[in-house]
């Protein structure tokens, strides 16, 4: 057999030995659900088999939805159940990076690296190296830092997920199926945009991101339906050109291309109840929210520009090193000019610009 076959090989066995935890295990028998753990590396070696063997090498393969048979079809990772909140982790983090320069001949060494610094904050770690890549998966309460830790490895995206939403997107009912994705190149907001009910992806630098990693993505939030709502005008265009694949599913992207509209826009899903159409509320709230980008010398100046009296929301988005001044004059300005609105101040462990700006008027 040639090398690729060997290594499509190996993925049908992982995807075989996966299926089967759920009933080896008998937390995973009583959740219906398969190992989380046990997924997370079974997406590591999919992501491998790709790099060796080419990113088609896995498109003979029948598509994999990750939910099990007794919550929709196919398998679902599924959050790990811990009997002290503090003993593992509230979001899960995984990335694909490159291994340093240093290390390429050491893979054992950056094993290790990797390893005792995603233990230092989490648990369930599993990092592997090989081929100039290193693979890693972690559950911990400081997502920034696990994603740090996938920066500086120049991981082109990372995908972050709040545990203990995971039941809610298993819903076998399509009514609570539908799923949301928040494309981001702000490191801070992984976190928030998680805890609000959204599958994460971090993409650094936009122009790096892979189609598989967003199809992930997708796959990740739900089989019924998703809504993607991007950060940049970039990740919007590539989420754009994903639903217009065949084969993805029902897929729904919103006209966001702004920090401060994806954050108005996985606030506003969050807040659906049964029944709501999930897509124009969230979409009612992009286009409801006035955006603008700025510096610490100009913030007085821009805000000004933005507020008016029927502003209820104003979101900043301050970039890293930007002092927490910079906020102290947004709140200061709005307490002029629209007393009643909500200052949420943001750390987005971005470049540039300094200062995304973003204001919700009333409906």
């Amino acid at each position: 057999a040639c090398r690729n076959d060997v290594i499509v090989a190996a993925v049908t066995a992982a995807r075989a030995a996966l299926r089967a935890t759920v009933d080896e295990l008998p937390a995973a028998r009583a959740a219906g659900v398969v190992d989380a753990g046990a997924a997370g590396l079974v997406l590591q070696l999919e992501m491998l088999a790709e790099t060796l063997a080419g990113s088609e090498a896995l498109s003979g393969l029948e598509y994999v939805e990750w939910e099990l048979a007794s919550t929709g079809k196919g398998v679902v990772a599924v959050p790990v159940s811990h009997e002290h909140p503090d003993a593992g982790g509230a979001y899960e983090v995984m990335f694909v990076g490159v291994v340093p320069e240093r290390g390429a001949h050491d893979t054992k060494g950056t094993n290790r690296d990797l390893t005792a610094a995603l233990a230092d904050i989490g648990d369930s770690v599993a990092v592997t190296a090989s081929h100039g890549l290193v693979h890693a998966h972690v559950h911990t309460n400081a997502p920034d830092q696990a994603v740090e830790e996938g920066i500086s490895r120049s991981a082109r995206q990372i995908l972050v997920s709040a545990i203990a939403l995971g039941h809610t997107r298993e819903s076998s009912d399509p009514s609570l199926g539908t799923g949301m994705v928040a494309l981001t190149s702000c490191p801070g907001l992984a976190a928030p945009l998680a805890d609000a009910g959204a599958i994460v992806l971090v993409v650094p630098d936009p122009v790096r991101l892979k189609r598989r990693e967003l199809r992930r993505a997708v796959r990740e939030a739900s089989s019924y339906g998703v809504v993607i709502a991007a950060g940049n005008q970039q990740l919007r265009a590539a989420a754009e050109e994903l639903a217009g694949r065949k084969g993805v599913g029902p897929v729904v992207v919103l006209p966001a291309q702004h920090e401060a509209h994806l954050i108005a826009a996985i606030a506003a899903g969050a807040t659906v109840t049964p029944g709501e159409p999930l897509a124009d509320v969230m979409r009612d709230a992009v286009l409801r929210c006035d955006v603008g980008s700025s510096s610490p010398d100009a913030i007085d100046d821009d805000v000004d520009r933005l507020l008016s009296p029927d502003v209820e929301v104003v979101t900043v988005v301050l970039a890293r090193g930007v002092s927490d001044a910079t906020a102290d004059s947004v709140r200061l300005s709005a307490a002029a000019i629209c007393p009643h609105a909500d200052v949420n101040v943001y750390q987005g462990g971005h470049v540039t610009p300094g200062v995304l700006i973003g204001v919700e008027r009333g409906a």
